[in-house]
């Protein structure tokens, strides 16, 4: 709960201090991870695919990523087995932090503009990412290939439904069904 109260304080004192207004002009080095191209490829496909070798080399073949996993399995057993769970909880908001980060820096390239709502209600994608990925809400491994694959799909339908014309005051339902389905099969797994 306090992760959403600080979400709508701080969408709140953006709003208040740009006035919500959209800021433009950033320079040309600010907008390259989400405006330009290697040939064909856009530069949001090229970091997606370098952050997601990144965190399956880092997931599958290092010590801390194996720990990570440990804490996700089990975390009552990880810390008798002395890994320091307040420590690896530290570190992993940090990494996120800073994957969030590059994630607005590759939005703001896309938009070419600092806009107040860009982002707002993509926490229901991530969340959705990682369940339909293999994570459970009580704990457990997820895999990259897992998280990679429900974001395709996440995809697919986010276009389809554009394709499709749908309102796009519906599309949230759809894709908050879908992510309820996911956790629905997951409690469903659980109990048998």
């Amino acid at each position: 709960m306090l992760t959403l109260s600080m979400k709508f304080i701080l969408f709140s004192g953006t709003l208040v201090i740009t006035r919500a207004v959209s800021i433009t002009g950033f320079p040309k080095s600010l907008v390259f991870l989400g405006h330009e191209n290697i040939g064909p490829i856009p530069m949001p496909v090229v970091v997606l695919v370098f952050m997601a070798i990144v965190f399956w080399i880092f997931h599958s073949y290092t010590a801390p990523g194996r720990i990570i996993s440990a804490i996700g399995v089990n975390i009552t057993t990880a810390s008798y087995f002395g890994i320091s769970v307040k420590k690896v909880e530290i570190y992993t908001s940090l990494i996120s932090a800073v994957c969030a980060a590059l994630a607005e820096i590759v939005m703001l390239g896309r938009a070419t503009s600092g806009q107040q709502r860009t982002g707002y209600g993509m926490e229901l994608d991530a969340v959705g990412a990682v369940l339909i990925g293999g994570r459970s809400l009580q704990g457990g491994v997820v895999t990259v290939r897992g998280v990679m694959f429900s974001v395709l799909i996440l995809g697919l339908i986010n276009n389809g439904l554009n394709v499709l014309g749908v309102d796009p005051l519906w599309r949230d339902a759809v894709r908050g069904a879908v992510i309820s389905f996911a956790i629905l099969i997951d409690q469903w797994e659980r109990k048998q």
